[in-house]
């Protein structure tokens, strides 16, 4: 398996050397962009035409600086998920989910192993998007898929959660928090919010 990277000019150009001819995956992206994702046969005279739609999307096939903080040290980190089970209960995902180009998530602490290995623990670990100027949207929309599991401590009840938080850079919002019996634990879940109904979308967005 051959894997290339190309970084396009101002013009949004590039050119393809040394690839060994053949069928690729192809995928184009700029944050701020949807992502292209498709094949080509490509030899040494060979023309890849892609336009991007703009429209922020991130399915972490490309490196766009979302940054990690927060107290804990299992932290969130890019990769193919790793699945553990809690008992015959999936706690971190075996693959990513399926509606994106990727095959990569964020995951905190992607380690496999026990469900109980690589936790949370000790803290909170948090992740924020780069900034997204919505003020060109007339009513701007977020859709983004995620997983939460709580397997509990031991000896006691289960007492973790996941918030999914939005901020302007003035006001931040909580979209929803996920806690143990959440409908959907376990499994990817599709998710969608207006903008305008948590906080006024600005220039600073994430």
């Amino acid at each position: 398996t051959a894997n290339y990277n190309f970084i396009t000019n101002a013009s949004g150009q590039f050119s393809i050397c040394n690839v060994i001819a053949g069928t690729y995956n192809v995928y184009a992206g700029a944050w701020g962009y949807q992502l292209y994702c498709g094949t080509a046969v490509i030899s040494s005279a060979t023309t890849i035409p892609v336009t991007l739609t703009a429209g922020y999307y991130d399915d972490f096939t490309f490196n766009y600086n979302w940054t990690v903080s927060g107290a804990s040290a299992n932290t969130w980190e890019v990769g193919v998920p790793v699945e553990t089970l809690d008992g015959a209960t999936p706690a971190n995902p075996g693959a990513d989910d399926t509606t994106d180009c990727s095959d990569k998530a964020y995951i905190t602490d992607n380690g496999g192993g026990g469900p109980w290995d690589n936790d949370v623990d000790l803290g909170a670990t948090i992740l924020t998007s780069p900034a997204m100027n919505l003020t060109t949207y007339i009513d701007p929309y977020i859709h983004y898929t995620r997983w939460f599991y709580d397997g509990g401590l031991i000896n006691g009840a289960p007492n973790d959660s996941m918030k999914v938080q939005i901020t302007n850079g003035t006001t931040t919002a909580t979209v929803e928090t996920m806690v143990p019996g959440s409908p959907g634990n376990g499994t990817w879940v599709q998710k969608m919010f207006r903008v305008a109904d948590y906080v006024t979308p600005t220039a600073n967005t994430k």
